[in-house]
C-alpha cells in the first residue's frame, strides 16, 4: 500500500457521516426527538474528527500521483484547495454542533437555533464535499476524465 491508498479508503467517511447526520437531524427536527437531535450533533462532531486523518493523507497521496501521466499540477492544486475548504467547513460545523450538544445537556433541551443552523451548515458541507470528491475522483479515476 502506498500513500495514495489511505485517502481513497478514508474520504468516504466524512461525506457519508454528514449525509447520514442530516437525514437523522431532519427526522429529529420533525419529530422533536431530543435523543435523535443529540445523536445527530454527536455524529457531526465525530465526522469532523474523522475528517482530520482524511485531510492529513492528502500530501502523501500527492507525492504518489504528481508524476503520473495525465495528472497535472493544476488538477492536484484545485482538489487540494477544495479539500481545505471542505475540511474547514466541516470543522466549523462540528464546533457549532459541539456547542449545541453541550447546551442541550445544560438546558435539558436543544436550543431552537441549533437545528436550523447546523442543518444549513451541514448541507453546505455536503456540497463542498461533493465538489472536492469529484475533483479528487478526476485524479484517481481516469475514467471520469477532466471536465
Amino acid at each position: 500500500m502506498d500513500g495514495a491508498h489511505p485517502p481513497l479508503m478514508l474520504n468516504h467517511f466524512p461525506i457519508a457521516g454528514i449525509i447520514f447526520s442530516v437525514v437523522i437531524f431532519s427526522i429529529a427536527w420533525r419529530s422533536g426527538n431530543e435523543g435523535l437531535k443529540r445523536a445527530s450533533l454527536f455524529l457531526i462532531i465525530l465526522t469532523g474528527l474523522l475528517t482530520i486523518p482524511t485531510f492529513l493523507t492528502g500530501d502523501p497521496a500527492e507525492k504518489v500521483v504528481e508524476h503520473q501521466p495525465n495528472i497535472t499540477k493544476t488538477m492536484i492544486e484545485t482538489h487540494e484547495e477544495a479539500a481545505e475548504k471542505s475540511a474547514c467547513a466541516v470543522w466549523g460545523t462540528s464546533v457549532v454542533a459541539l456547542a449545541g450538544f453541550v447546551l442541550s445537556f445544560k438546558r435539558k433541551v436543544t436550543p431552537g437555533w441549533v437545528v436550523p443552523v447546523v442543518l444549513t451548515l451541514s448541507l453546505g458541507c455536503i456540497g463542498l464535499f461533493a465538489w472536492s470528491n469529484d475533483l479528487g475522483g478526476q485524479i484517481s479515476h481516469s475514467e471520469l476524465g477532466a471536465k
